[in-house]
Parts: C-alpha cells; sequence; structure tokens
C-alpha cells in the first residue's frame, strides 16, 4: 500500500506591492492603480499617503528631501526617474474686469493678486516664479516690489487662491497647474515665456528592500506608458522631458 500523503498546503497569497505616494496627487494615483490592476489582475496594489511604519515597495512624490533621505541610507535601487511634472498657472476670472491679457500685465500698480503662503509648497514655487520674471526684460528688477505690493490675499493653499479671484476678490492669483485644471472652465490662463515658469516634479523610485523587484518595476514602468502619461494629462499634470 502507497504511504498517505500530508494534504499540499495552499501556496501563501503574494504580498501586495506598497506604494508610497504624495497626498496632493492621491486622485491620479488612485486612477493609475485601477488602470494597471485592469492590466495586471493577478497583481495587488496598496496606496499608502501618510508616512507610516510599514514595509514599503515603491516611493511616488514630489519631495526631493525623501529621496536625499533614502539616498544617503543607501535605500534606493536606483536614481528616482520624474514621471510627471505640474507647472504653475498665472491666471485670473474669466470675467476679468482689470482685462489682464498677457502675463507681462502684472506689472501695473494697482492690481489685486491672489497667492499662496510662502510657508507652503505653492507659496515658495510663486516667489521662485516671480525672482524668475524679474530677470525677464519685459518685467524688469522692480517686479517683484511690484508684484508684492499688489498681493492683496495669501491663502493655505490653491483652492483658496482660486475662490479669491473667482468671487472677484482679486484680479489673478497663481496656483499649480493641477489646480486650475480642476476649475478650467471659470479662470483663464496666461501664458508664461518659455523658460521661465517653474513646477514641482514627481518622481518614482524602487527600494532595495522591496521582497518583489521584478513586481515593482512592472509598476514603475507602467507609470511611464501612454496610458499611465494620458491620466496624468488628464488631470493638468505635464509629461516629464
Amino acid at each position: 500500500m502507497f504511504a498517505a500523503c500530508a494534504p499540499t498546503p495552499p501556496p501563501t497569497p503574494a504580498r501586495p506591492l506598497v506604494v508610497y505616494v504624495d497626498s496632493s496627487i492621491s486622485n491620479v494615483a488612485r486612477d493609475i492603480r485601477t488602470a494597471f490592476l485592469q492590466a495586471h489582475p493577478e497583481l495587488e496594489i496598496e496606496l499608502v499617503f501618510e508616512q507610516a511604519e510599514v514595509p514599503l515597495d515603491l516611493i511616488l512624490t514630489g519631495d526631493m528631501k525623501i529621496f536625499e533621505t533614502l539616498r544617503q541610507e543607501n535605500r534606493l535601487q536606483d536614481s528616482p526617474r520624474v514621471v510627471a511634472r505640474d507647472p504653475l498657472v498665472v491666471f485670473v476670472a474669466r470675467a476679468n474686469p482689470k482685462q489682464i491679457e498677457r502675463i507681462e500685465d502684472l506689472n501695473h500698480r494697482d492690481l489685486r493678486m491672489a497667492i499662496a503662503k510662502e510657508t507652503t509648497p505653492l507659496g515658495k514655487l510663486t516667489r521662485a516664479l516671480v525672482e524668475n520674471l524679474r530677470g525677464d526684460a519685459a518685467f524688469g528688477p522692480e517686479f517683484p516690489e511690484i508684484f508684492f505690493q499688489n498681493v492683496s490675499a495669501q491663502t493655505d493653499d490653491g483652492a483658496n487662491v482660486l475662490e479669491q479671484v473667482i468671487q472677484k476678490q482679486a484680479d489673478g492669483g497663481i496656483v499649480y497647474a493641477s489646480e486650475a485644471d480642476l476649475r478650467r472652465e471659470q479662470i483663464i490662463a496666461l501664458e508664461i515665456t518659455t523658460g521661465l515658469n517653474v513646477s514641482t516634479e514627481y518622481s518614482i523610485a524602487i527600494l532595495k528592500s522591496t521582497p518583489d523587484a521584478a513586481r515593482a518595476q512592472l509598476f514603475f514602468d507602467f507609470l511611464f506608458s501612454p496610458q499611465a502619461q494620458t491620466l496624468w494629462r488628464d488631470y493638468g499634470y505635464v509629461s516629464p522631458r
């Protein structure tokens, strides 16, 4: 007689990939996750939007300080790669009572501008843009002084900057392109001279600690696919150079 065989234990289900994502890009990240899982239904992905003590496989962030810390700790598999950019948009409401038609019109002293506070990432980028414009002949070295004298409101985020302008409490404002895209039917974006604009760059990197580098690489590569890049653009982001 044959000896009885012990029952084969069921296979251990694969651990889902865990990806840290900035909360500011949670909507597009969720859509990309859905599209990826439709292409790879056998896989699982968990997105986390807060830094927590959980094992991570990939990092998707616009905060280069995070990558610098991970690089110093030798935890990155390769250098981060930019997957999307979020440039600034200078805009006015469609009503536009001051008839602001070009970004050069911001050089006038009788405007009311809404911007984000200097302590916020948007506020820091806004001030970097103003400094860049100072060096352009169409604006001149006095532009920052004129611009900041015209600032009538400094808010905590881009959503409030948009509201200030749409509610006619300010004549113009500066927000991220992804934020402007949400209210595109109510605002007019002013063209910024090529080479002068600034942006937040969102980058992706795989951690050395991932137990499944092949699956992590699949998701990494998908972020640069035409399908994923279309989703980024649908939310107002710009493809990497």
